[in-house]
């Protein structure tokens, strides 16, 4: 799949778990798309003179206030939604100084969405929208960090559910996973018992694969400096 894919693998074995909560619905999946143009990308708190009034909370403690509803995924003419996209694309490339970024993204979309139906079980996980994470990170003390800067947070149980999300991405794209976490930000467990998210194949939301409430305490005691 890529790089990420590489650097997933690597710590897919990575040792001693936490209490793991998954983030898997039971009842139910997606059942159709709608595509949104209302959501808002996240940004860090700006650190400033001001003091910080957010509530400080533990990722985990938050982590239900995440949930957004599931989107509604309009699957008819699929074929003809590329059609349309990929024509789009085409235009815009012949016109300098006019990028088609935002349509490039929602073509992989739609193509992914094209094996949603086959593959809709594999993606049973409650959701969270950018607004509601950029929401929730304004209101307490925590943020959004990449995977790859804070694994250690990451408890075994997690690595396993991340994987199981890899090999469902894998099967309808063939694009770069996206992963992150929200961690407490700046407080006495900062980067512990973080949310761990996955950005959906389908459209501009993430899927919560979980959280947890307990460190790890192996990495921590044998990658710690040492005076």
């Amino acid at each position: 799949m890529g790089k990420k894919m590489n650097f997933f693998n690597k710590w897919f074995k990575r040792k001693k778990a936490g209490t793991f909560r998954s983030g898997w619905v039971d009842t139910g999946v997606m059942e159709g798309f709608r595509v949104t143009n209302d959501a808002i990308a996240f940004s860090s708190t700006e650190k400033g003179q001001e003091e910080d009034t957010r509530i400080v909370k533990k990722p985990i403690e938050i982590k239900e206030e995440i949930i957004s509803e599931i989107p509604q995924i309009n699957l008819v003419d699929i074929d003809g939604q590329i059609k349309g996209i990929k024509r789009r694309i085409k235009l815009l490339k012949e016109l300098e100084d006019i990028s088609g970024k935002e349509e490039e993204e929602a073509l992989q979309y739609l193509i992914a969405r094209k094996k949603f139906l086959k593959d809709r079980d594999s993606f049973g996980w409650k959701v969270a929208s950018y607004s509601k994470i950029d929401s929730l990170c304004k209101k307490y003390k925590v943020r959004k960090v990449s995977f790859e800067n804070y694994y250690k947070s990451v408890p075994t149980e997690a690595l396993e559910e991340l994987k199981k999300f890899i090999c469902a991405f894998d099967k309808v794209t063939d694009t770069d996973a996206r992963v992150e976490l929200i961690i407490d930000d700046g407080g006495k467990e900062t980067v512990k018992d973080p949310i761990l998210l996955a950005h959906s194949p389908f459209g501009r939301w993430w899927y919560v694969l979980g959280a947890w409430d307990k460190e790890i305490e192996i990495l921590d005691e044998l990658l710690s400096e040492k005076d």
